[in-house]
């Protein structure tokens, strides 16, 4: 059993081993930033988003994404990252994000599913989505 702390707000920062629903949302967005860019994802990496896990395939994308953006290519999805994309492609940050992973957690995982974001300091944050207002 993972000992984490429990949040309503999405945690700033996501490393390898981080899980659930709302991660496999990030993953999708990483995946979309990474078409644009050209950036090839692998299979296994498709595999991680399926699978809804921040795992080494996906550390492998983020650092190239984080290298186009002329950021530390560290893999680690933080508040660099978060604040250089956020403006251009990332939708996480804002309330339609919210909305799409309350969908997705309704429509492939049980209502009130948990993420867990692996933080800097190795502790576990736990997110567990409100209802929508």
């Amino acid at each position: 059993m993972r000992s984490a702390s429990h949040f309503h707000r999405l945690p700033k920062y996501c490393n390898a081993g981080s899980s659930g629903p709302a991660v496999a949302v990030l993953l999708k967005d990483i995946s979309l930033i990474a078409e644009h860019m050209k950036i090839p994802r692998s299979e296994a990496f498709e595999d991680e988003v399926a699978d809804e896990i921040y795992g080494p395939c996906a550390m492998r994308v983020a650092r190239r994404v984080q290298g186009n953006l002329g950021l530390e290519a560290d893999g680690h999805f933080g508040q660099a990252t978060r604040k250089k994309l956020r403006d251009g492609f990332l939708t996480f940050d804002n309330r339609e994000m919210r909305i799409d992973i309350e969908r997705h957690i309704r429509t492939h995982t049980t209502v009130g599913s948990k993420s867990y974001f692996v933080q800097p300091n190795g502790t576990v944050k736990c997110y567990i989505p409100l209802p929508l207002d």
